[in-house]
């Protein structure tokens, strides 16, 4: 169980390595290891159809479809 102190521990950590600009990627699940299935409109897409962005409040989080990558 987390308690505030852990929150106030993990949140002072996570702006530390944001001030020391260090990539804070080691602690993030990678889309591909969690997305075990996708299709839009009955065609497979894949992690390359995903932007990444982070949330404040949610941590790394996910886009579908929202700029090509491949264009």
């Amino acid at each position: 169980n987390f308690t505030v102190a852990h929150l106030a521990f993990i949140q002072d950590f996570l702006n530390e390595k944001i001030h020391r600009n260090e990539s804070r990627d080691e602690f993030y699940y990678s889309l591909e290891s969690m997305l075990m299935y996708c299709a839009f409109n009955g065609i497979p897409c894949t992690a390359a159809n995903f932007i990444s962005f982070e949330s404040p409040m949610y941590g790394r989080c996910y886009t579908f479809n929202a700029k090509r990558k491949n264009r």
